[in-house]
């Protein structure tokens, strides 16, 4: 029986002799060094050793070997671009520390946004009762958390990746946990990384407590940073 190797996808880097910080990042600490024109490798089949011109290539599963240019060059050609994540940024609302979501707002950077309110069910604490019911505004109210999984999932679907970003670990906290729809059940998702950036901030923001206010002014806060504002 014949058969067919199937497509893999690989990163790799062509030391040079002189790109050594480039060699050094893509190896890492623990699976080789650079020893003169030379660069030490760590392979599964043990020491090996690539020359200026040789390919380093890390594999599928994560393996290091070297490669001559000629058998990269008749073997791999380069690969698709994988396109920017759709930046997203968060706020949520909630009942106090530990304390059950109320609001929800995602803002992509494409202009996108996602405003959701899920009924609450626990008796407010004074804080969120004095600032947070009166700047909720008009969220769409949904049901529960399930239908704002379902929700999530029609707004994260048109992108291939999503980078979300927080000012503050708990809005990725609930995220999570409408991602997370049970047992070993969640919402399929595209590529998603988060970050919390202490560096933003809503205290812009046009309507403070109000989760798409805050969103928005997060996004805006960034955008700052970035000079592209």
């Amino acid at each position: 029986m014949r058969y067919t190797k199937k497509p893999v996808t690989i990163d790799a880097v062509q030391w040079t002799g002189d790109n050594q910080a480039e060699v050094e990042a893509f190896i890492g600490a623990h699976d080789g060094y650079i020893k003169g024109d030379y660069v030490d490798i760590g392979t599964l089949e043990g020491l090996m050793v690539a020359s200026p011109g040789d390919w380093l290539i890390r594999g599928v599963q994560g393996e290091l070997y070297p490669c001559k240019p000629d058998i990269f060059e008749a073997t791999y050609a380069p690969g698709i671009p994988r396109p920017r994540p759709m930046e997203v940024f968060i706020d949520c609302e909630w009942n106090g520390y530990r304390g059950k979501l109320i609001t929800m707002a995602l803002v992509a950077m494409d202009g996108r946004e996602l405003y959701a309110g899920v009924p609450m069910h626990e008796e407010l604490v004074p804080w969120v009762q004095e600032h947070v019911v009166p700047a909720i505004g008009d969220p769409e109210n949904l049901t529960g958390k399930l239908e704002l999984a379902s929700r999530l999932y029609r707004f994260l679907e048109p992108y291939e990746s999503v980078h979300i970003i927080a000012d503050w670990p708990e809005d990725l906290e609930h995220l999570c946990r409408v991602i997370v729809t049970g047992p070993g059940t969640r919402i399929p998702t595209p590529r998603l990384t988060m970050e919390v950036r202490r560096d933003l901030d809503s205290t812009q923001s046009c309507l403070p407590h109000n989760a798409l206010a805050d969103a928005r002014a997060i996004k805006d806060h960034y955008l700052s940073l970035m000079g592209d504002v």
